[in-house]
């Protein structure tokens, strides 16, 4: 039963990444850049996209993967504000990443890596 249940938890991760590798990614920080890259995830920082240096292929989604904390909520929160305001429609998702966060454990992005790479 409990080589089900791993089995489930590994197919939901494969999809969760499938999906991020195949979309923009929008973190915190370096940190988290660096634990993203190790995932082969490409991802640009919150800083980035705030100063506008953010690029979105049209019809690609971007991802909002921020720390399951104050912090991280306002930071989620400026950054879906900020780019639906400057590039218009888009599609935007906060879930992916805190579904993330959850299967793995984790509060924070730099804590995913460990479980994942088990």
């Amino acid at each position: 039963m409990q080589e089900k249940s791993l089995d489930g938890m590994r197919e939901r991760l494969s999809t969760i990444l499938f999906e991020l590798k195949n979309g923009v990614v929008v973190v915190e920080g370096k940190h988290d850049v660096a634990v993203m890259e190790r995932l082969g995830i490409c991802t640009s920082t919150y800083e980035r996209v705030m100063r506008g240096g953010l690029t979105v292929p049209e019809g690609a989604k971007v991802f909002i993967l921020t720390d399951d904390d104050r912090r991280g909520s306002e930071k989620a929160d400026a950054v879906s504000g900020f780019l639906s305001g400057s590039l218009g429609p888009c599609r935007l998702d906060r879930e992916t990443g805190l579904r993330l966060l959850n299967l793995c454990n984790a509060t924070s992005v730099e804590q995913v890596s460990k479980p994942i790479e088990k």
